[in-house]
Protein backbone atom coordinates (compact mmCIF):
# COMPACT_ATOMS: atom_id res chain seq x y z
CA UNK A 1 0.00 0.00 0.00
CA UNK A 2 2.82 2.37 0.92
CA UNK A 3 6.04 1.99 -1.08
CA UNK A 4 9.14 1.00 0.91
CA UNK A 5 7.03 0.03 3.93
CA UNK A 6 6.21 -3.26 5.61
CA UNK A 7 2.74 -4.12 6.88
CA UNK A 8 2.42 -3.94 10.67
CA UNK A 9 -1.24 -3.95 11.70
CA UNK A 10 -4.82 -3.30 10.59
CA UNK A 11 -8.11 -2.80 12.39
CA UNK A 12 -11.44 -1.10 11.94
CA UNK A 13 -11.80 2.28 13.62
CA UNK A 14 -15.57 2.64 13.55
CA UNK A 15 -18.47 0.48 14.69
CA UNK A 16 -19.87 0.16 11.19
CA UNK A 17 -16.61 -1.42 10.05
CA UNK A 18 -16.43 0.89 7.05
CA UNK A 19 -13.13 2.56 7.93
CA UNK A 20 -10.01 0.43 8.12
CA UNK A 21 -6.79 1.78 9.56
CA UNK A 22 -3.68 0.03 8.35
CA UNK A 23 -0.24 0.65 9.79
CA UNK A 24 3.03 0.39 7.92
CA UNK A 25 6.64 0.43 9.15
CA UNK A 26 9.15 2.42 7.11
CA UNK A 27 11.81 0.05 5.73
CA UNK A 28 14.52 2.68 6.08
CA UNK A 29 13.65 3.83 9.61
CA UNK A 30 11.91 1.09 11.61
CA UNK A 31 10.87 3.62 14.27
CA UNK A 32 8.47 5.31 11.83
CA UNK A 33 4.94 3.92 11.72
CA UNK A 34 2.65 5.37 9.07
CA UNK A 35 -1.12 4.95 8.90
CA UNK A 36 -3.07 4.32 5.71
CA UNK A 37 -6.84 4.66 5.93
CA UNK A 38 -9.11 2.63 3.67
CA UNK A 39 -12.75 3.64 3.30
CA UNK A 40 -14.09 0.12 2.76
CA UNK A 41 -17.49 1.16 1.44
CA UNK A 42 -16.10 3.89 -0.83
CA UNK A 43 -13.03 2.02 -2.09
CA UNK A 44 -13.93 -1.70 -2.18
CA UNK A 45 -11.24 -2.42 -4.78
CA UNK A 46 -8.51 -0.93 -2.58
CA UNK A 47 -9.86 -2.93 0.35
CA UNK A 48 -9.79 -6.13 -1.71
CA UNK A 49 -6.27 -5.34 -2.93
CA UNK A 50 -5.13 -4.80 0.66
CA UNK A 51 -6.57 -8.15 1.82
CA UNK A 52 -4.86 -10.00 -1.04
CA UNK A 53 -1.55 -8.15 -0.67
CA UNK A 54 -1.24 -8.73 3.06
CA UNK A 55 -2.81 -12.19 3.06
CA UNK A 56 -5.55 -11.59 5.64
CA UNK A 57 -9.33 -11.92 5.52
CA UNK A 58 -12.34 -10.27 7.14
CA UNK A 59 -12.32 -12.73 10.03
CA UNK A 60 -8.72 -11.79 10.83
CA UNK A 61 -9.57 -8.06 10.66
CA UNK A 62 -12.58 -8.50 12.95
CA UNK A 63 -10.52 -10.51 15.45
CA UNK A 64 -7.69 -7.97 15.38
CA UNK A 65 -10.20 -5.13 15.87
CA UNK A 66 -11.67 -6.93 18.87
CA UNK A 67 -8.21 -7.56 20.34
CA UNK A 68 -7.34 -3.88 19.95
CA UNK A 69 -10.59 -2.73 21.55
CA UNK A 70 -9.97 -5.14 24.42
CA UNK A 71 -6.41 -3.84 24.91
CA UNK A 72 -7.62 -0.23 24.82
CA UNK A 73 -10.23 -1.08 27.44
CA UNK A 74 -7.64 -2.74 29.64
CA UNK A 75 -5.32 0.27 29.31
CA UNK A 76 -8.25 2.55 30.14
CA UNK A 77 -8.95 0.56 33.29
CA UNK A 78 -5.30 0.79 34.29
CA UNK A 79 -5.43 4.54 33.80
CA UNK A 80 -8.51 4.73 36.02
CA UNK A 81 -6.57 2.79 38.64
CA UNK A 82 -3.70 5.27 38.41
CA UNK A 83 -6.04 8.25 38.74
CA UNK A 84 -7.58 6.65 41.81
CA UNK A 85 -4.12 6.06 43.24
CA UNK A 86 -3.08 9.65 42.56
CA UNK A 87 -6.26 11.01 44.17
CA UNK A 88 -6.11 8.57 47.10
CA UNK A 89 -9.44 7.08 46.01
CA UNK A 90 -8.04 3.56 45.75
CA UNK A 91 -9.43 2.41 49.12
CA UNK A 92 -12.85 3.73 48.15
CA UNK A 93 -12.73 1.71 44.93
CA UNK A 94 -11.69 -1.41 46.81
CA UNK A 95 -14.59 -1.00 49.22
CA UNK A 96 -17.16 -0.99 46.43
CA UNK A 97 -19.14 -4.18 45.78
CA UNK A 98 -17.37 -4.98 42.52
CA UNK A 99 -13.83 -4.47 43.84
CA UNK A 100 -13.21 -8.23 43.78
CA UNK A 101 -14.05 -8.31 40.06
CA UNK A 102 -11.84 -5.27 39.45
CA UNK A 103 -8.87 -6.86 41.21
CA UNK A 104 -9.45 -10.17 39.43
CA UNK A 105 -9.61 -8.38 36.08
CA UNK A 106 -6.42 -6.46 36.80
CA UNK A 107 -4.68 -9.66 37.93
CA UNK A 108 -5.78 -11.53 34.78
CA UNK A 109 -4.63 -8.71 32.53
CA UNK A 110 -1.22 -8.40 34.15
CA UNK A 111 -0.63 -12.16 34.01
CA UNK A 112 -1.95 -12.96 30.55
CA UNK A 113 0.42 -13.79 27.71
CA UNK A 114 0.90 -10.83 25.36
CA UNK A 115 2.35 -10.45 21.92
CA UNK A 116 5.50 -8.34 21.81
CA UNK A 117 3.51 -5.61 20.04
CA UNK A 118 0.83 -5.54 22.75
CA UNK A 119 3.49 -5.49 25.48
CA UNK A 120 5.20 -2.61 23.68
CA UNK A 121 1.87 -0.74 23.49
CA UNK A 122 1.25 -1.35 27.18
CA UNK A 123 4.71 -0.08 28.17
CA UNK A 124 4.27 2.91 25.87
CA UNK A 125 1.01 3.78 27.64
CA UNK A 126 2.88 3.66 30.96
CA UNK A 127 5.50 6.06 29.62
CA UNK A 128 2.77 8.43 28.48
CA UNK A 129 1.62 8.80 32.06
CA UNK A 130 2.52 12.07 33.75
CA UNK A 131 4.15 10.41 36.76
CA UNK A 132 6.60 8.53 34.53
CA UNK A 133 7.30 11.56 32.37
CA UNK A 134 8.13 13.66 35.43
CA UNK A 135 10.12 10.94 37.19
CA UNK A 136 13.89 11.28 37.38
CA UNK A 137 14.27 7.62 38.43
CA UNK A 138 16.23 6.31 35.45
CA UNK A 139 16.58 2.84 36.95
CA UNK A 140 12.82 2.33 37.19
CA UNK A 141 12.21 3.84 33.75
CA UNK A 142 14.85 1.55 32.27
CA UNK A 143 13.24 -1.40 34.03
CA UNK A 144 9.84 -0.56 32.55
CA UNK A 145 11.43 -0.22 29.12
CA UNK A 146 13.10 -3.64 29.32
CA UNK A 147 10.36 -5.50 31.22
CA UNK A 148 9.44 -8.87 29.75
CA UNK A 149 5.84 -8.82 30.95
CA UNK A 150 3.01 -6.41 31.72
CA UNK A 151 3.14 -7.50 35.36
CA UNK A 152 6.83 -6.64 35.64
CA UNK A 153 6.33 -3.27 33.90
CA UNK A 154 3.29 -2.38 36.02
CA UNK A 155 5.10 -3.32 39.25
CA UNK A 156 7.89 -0.90 38.35
CA UNK A 157 5.35 1.71 37.28
CA UNK A 158 3.82 1.63 40.78
CA UNK A 159 7.24 2.41 42.27
CA UNK A 160 7.27 5.84 40.67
Amino acid sequence: MIDDHEFSDAYYINNERTTLKTEWIDNKDKSILRPYIIEVDKDPEIHKKFLEMVGVNEDWLNERTWERIKLQRENYELEILEIAKRNNDFIQILNQNDSKEFIEGLYKYLNKPMSSKDLFTFKLSLFEHESVQKSKNKKVKSGIRTANSAKEAFKLFLEI
